[in-house]
């Protein structure tokens, strides 16, 4: 239910399940509203309803968009002025604390880290515990991220009272979850990896293979254009596979790319006609970014049943097996990316025998079904640790 008077924040329930007789463990899921948070957000919503033993109330937060042109502290004529940055979050505070001590919760899960600095205070004053999902931490971004520069807002020290504070440390990665143990000593018991995961649905089909009349499909999704690598495997396509292979480019931001033999722009297209039309008519993905964590795409092909190509970053290892459901090469390897699609491009057997394994590897490890409600049962637990 949207608040009309804060209009960048909107609540809903759902309803407790009829499974439990003992009291619902009653959470706040407080999630951040943008980018791939989004997904996230969705996912939470869609299996904390009715799960066994809990009572859920959802709160989006967004952040509005002058914020970020806004978003940095300045010092007219030296006076130092509080950010728009810095207000918007006290605004968020108060409203969120207003729906913390207005009701009595046990847990409270923020998402992102971004929202939990301002929120662990009056989760202290509630009583509730409190748990937070992260997806990158200062450390594992400057060390493994280095060509981009750290954010001077993102201060190890903050990082610390959200990782002192939180009872539980939800990870997208095991990448993430190392850095959480290894920089800030959280015990691994205290951390829940918790992959980007597809719902797979009863009906999911491996990617076919190519028709002998048409030539195999390199399929490219991507809405960072040039970060994710997009113009590179135009690029290389166009020296070395334009009449060997198709090159379909699914993103909101790419150029028309019009007259390029064998490349075909659908622009930005609605999440089912991805999974349900275009991928089961592709044979590689390929996703050679230069800066990721824990891309949703990939586990998307993934579980499509599609060869992968992609940078070895980030969290990329949890979501391809190397060798075995894919590739995977250093960010700027071009000649590594090249032989790899080529590779897989002469050699119809091995993106078969691929495709099957990134299945499998989805259905064990990346299936939304078995992700979130292990991540729940983690949150309902947290109640009897009080």
């Amino acid at each position: 239910m949207a608040r009309p008077d804060e209009s960048h924040f909107m609540e809903h329930s759902s309803a407790t399940s009829s499974l439990s007789s003992a009291k619902p463990t009653r959470v706040l899921f407080v999630s951040l509203w943008e980018l791939g948070w989004k997904t996230w957000a969705n996912q939470l919503e869609h299996y904390s309803e009715n799960f066994p033993g809990l009572e859920a109330v959802h709160l989006r937060v967004s952040r509005p968009s002058w914020m970020w042109a806004l978003s940095r502290e300045f010092r007219p004529f030296g006076i130092p002025v509080i950010s728009a940055r810095r207000s918007w979050e006290w605004r968020m505070k108060r409203t969120v604390a207003r729906v913390i001590s207005s009701e009595q919760f046990d847990v409270v899960f923020v998402s992102s880290q971004i929202l939990a600095p301002a929120l662990i205070e009056p989760c202290r004053r509630a009583g509730a515990r409190f748990a937070v999902a992260i997806d990158v931490t200062g450390p594992a971004y400057q060390r493994d991220l280095a060509h981009r520069k750290v954010s001077p807002r993102q201060r190890w020290e903050d990082e610390e009272k959200i990782y002192e504070a939180s009872d539980l440390s939800v990870t997208m990665s095991s990448w993430i979850a190392d850095s959480l143990h290894n920089d800030f000593k959280v015990p691994r018991e205290q951390i829940c990896v918790t992959v980007p995961a597809v719902a797979l649905g009863p009906d999911a089909q491996t990617a076919p293979q190519p028709a002998e009349k048409r030539l195999p499909r390199i399929l490219f999704c991507g809405n960072d254009w040039k970060r994710k690598g997009g113009p590179r495997l135009v690029r290389w396509h166009q020296e070395l596979w334009k009449d060997k292979a198709e090159l379909h480019i699914t993103s909101g931001t790419a150029p028309p790319l019009k007259g390029l033999p064998n490349v075909f722009h659908h622009g930005m297209v609605p999440y089912d006609h991805l999974v349900n039309t275009i991928m089961p008519t592709s044979d590689i993905f390929c996703l050679p970014t230069y800066n990721d964590m824990s891309p949703f795409a990939v586990s998307v092909a993934q579980a499509a049943g599609l060869a992968t190509v992609s940078s070895r970053i980030g969290g990329m290892n949890d979501l391809v097996i190397d060798g075995e459901t894919g590739l995977l090469f250093a960010p700027n390897d071009d000649a590594g990316f090249k032989a790899g699609i080529t590779r897989l491009l002469n050699d119809p057997g091995l993106r078969s025998s691929m495709g099957t394994a990134a299945r499998q590897h989805a259905e064990a490890n990346l299936d939304a079904a078995k992700v979130f409600p292990h991540l729940l049962s983690r949150l309902v637990t947290l109640k009897l640790d009080k």
